[in-house]
């Protein structure tokens, strides 16, 4: 949503609708179709189409996921606030993230690092949220002698894709799993060697991707938002430092 309102003109009606679910984030779930287009001067056929624009099949859908959002948002911050020492509470919470991931991906850490390097260009698919982790790993990648390349939601049509072959490695990132459903018939159509970056222990996944690596030992849950912010940048961060050691130093 906030993708299309940075850089769409803001009297597109998709543009328009992101702007009203945006503002009226807290209140989405008791609305109804109707009143949505009412309020946003629009049809219920061009709200359908804005949903599954978004990869949801209908408003109840969307509505469903906020309303998710909201209950574990509020869960985990009113926890943090709550907390005599709310500081102290994120920091735990970051060691015992960081923690987890060391036991998950550290032991993998060297199947990564060598199919990295044996790859002949890297792809990362990612939704827009993790675009700037992804794109700094690139540049250190990129300057490291490894083509590497980062494919957001806005462009998941880029040539790029089409030309992968199997000589290639394609890391799918996607804390919560929504995204690594979203795209699942497209990576599972492609050729190179797919990895998955994730939280989520969707059988699915492991049916469709090479190597699946799971950053917790259970879904994320209650601390989904402490892997969500700093899960992914800490996860590109160990692989980066293994491949520089391992194949650079």
């Amino acid at each position: 949503l906030i993708e299309i309102v940075n850089n769409e003109s803001s009297d597109d009606p998709h543009a328009i609708l992101a702007q009203y679910f945006l503002k009226n984030f807290d209140r989405i779930g008791r609305l109804n179709v109707y009143d949505l287009a009412e309020e946003c001067y629009t049809s219920r056929a061009s709200i359908r189409r804005f949903c599954k624009s978004l990869g949801y099949e209908n408003f109840v859908d969307i509505k469903n996921e906020f309303e998710e959002y909201i209950k574990e948002s509020s869960h985990y911050y009113r926890n943090c606030t709550d907390s005599e020492n709310y500081m102290q509470l994120l920091s735990s919470q970051i060691y015992e993230m960081t923690q987890q991931i060391n036991r998950n991906i550290g032991l993998q850490i060297e199947e990564i690092v060598t199919v990295i390097h044996q790859s002949k260009q890297i792809v990362f698919l990612v939704s827009d949220i993790y675009t700037r982790q992804c794109t700094e790993f690139q540049k250190e990648m990129i300057l490291s002698g490894k083509m590497t390349y980062v494919v957001n939601q806005q462009y998941i049509n880029a040539n790029i894709l089409k030309q992968l072959s199997a000589e290639d490695l394609l890391i799918t990132i996607s804390v919560g799993g929504f995204f690594a459903k979203e795209t699942l018939k497209l990576v599972e159509d492609l050729p190179a060697c797919k990895m998955l970056l994730t939280s989520n222990g969707n059988e699915k996944f492991r049916e469709s991707y090479d190597k699946v690596f799971y950053m917790s030992g259970e879904e994320a849950g209650r601390n989904r938002f402490v892997y969500h912010m700093f899960g992914i940048e800490y996860c590109l961060e160990i692989i980066y430092l293994e491949y520089y050691k391992r194949f650079l130093k």
